[in-house]
Order: C-alpha cells, then structure tokens, then sequence
C-alpha cells in the first residue's frame, strides 16, 4: 500500500512539473519577444494583442479626426508609415535582459540594436500585457 501512494506522488508530481505554467518572468519575456516580433512582422493585430485594454483604446484615439478606429486599424497605418524606411525587420532580435516584477505589475529591459530601453507590463485576466507603449522607446 504504501509503494502505491509512494508511486501515485511521483506521478502527480511530473504531471503537474510536465503541465505546469511557466513562472510570470516567463510569462513577462514571453509577452514582450510576441510585442517585438509582431512588429519585425508588421502585423497591428498581434501588436495589439499584446497591449494593455487602455493601451489599445490610447492607440485608436491616435485615429483622431478620421473617425472611429480600432487599434489594429491605426497601427496598420503606423507600420505603413514606418515601413518604408529601416528598422523593424530587426525588432525581432530584440532581447529582453531583465525584468522586475511588483505584484500584477513588471517591468522588462529590453535590448536592441545597442539600445536599451525599459517596457511597463500588468497582469489583465491573468495574461501579461503591455501597459505603457512608447513607439519612441521601441
């Protein structure tokens, strides 16, 4: 009997090892390499994915005058724009060399192309987004 219960711990044990989420820095890195390759891709509806609900609402206000815009809408005409010069075919490259986490909250430092710069994260409906999107900082 006791061999028994002994064996169905290991089992349960590697099951839940085996089907076991990844930690939130996992999560964090994950979230921000999907961001950056979203963007070496140029495809705005993944990009958006990625972003915070009030990030993505931030980004269709940015239609302004045109009228109504979702967020997929905008960033399409973004990369558009800046498609026709350099620089995001290499955004997948980027890599993420530190992140802090602070509750539902993280913040990654991101390198690219010999700069560094430091991306806000938030925990919504248990996935990590993008909470502070700044093009300029890309």
């Amino acid at each position: 009997m006791r061999h028994r219960v002994f064996a169905a711990s290991i089992v349960v044990v590697l099951v839940l090892a085996a089907c076991g989420g990844s930690s939130d820095e996992d999560q964090v890195r994950g979230t921000v390499d999907d961001l950056y390759g979203a963007f070496a891709d140029k495809d705005p509806g993944q990009i958006c994915d990625q972003l915070a609900r009030d990030q993505r609402e931030a980004v269709a206000k940015g239609g302004g005058a045109h009228g109504p815009a979702t967020c997929e809408e905008v960033m399409g005409v973004a990369l558009n724009c800046v498609g026709r010069g350099k620089g995001l075919e290499d955004a997948d490259s980027a890599t993420v060399t530190k992140v802090e986490l602070d509750g539902d909250e993280a913040t990654a430092t991101v390198e690219l192309q010999g700069r560094s710069s430091r991306l806000g994260l938030r925990k919504e409906g248990g996935e990590w987004k993008v909470s502070d999107l700044n093009l300029n900082r890309l």
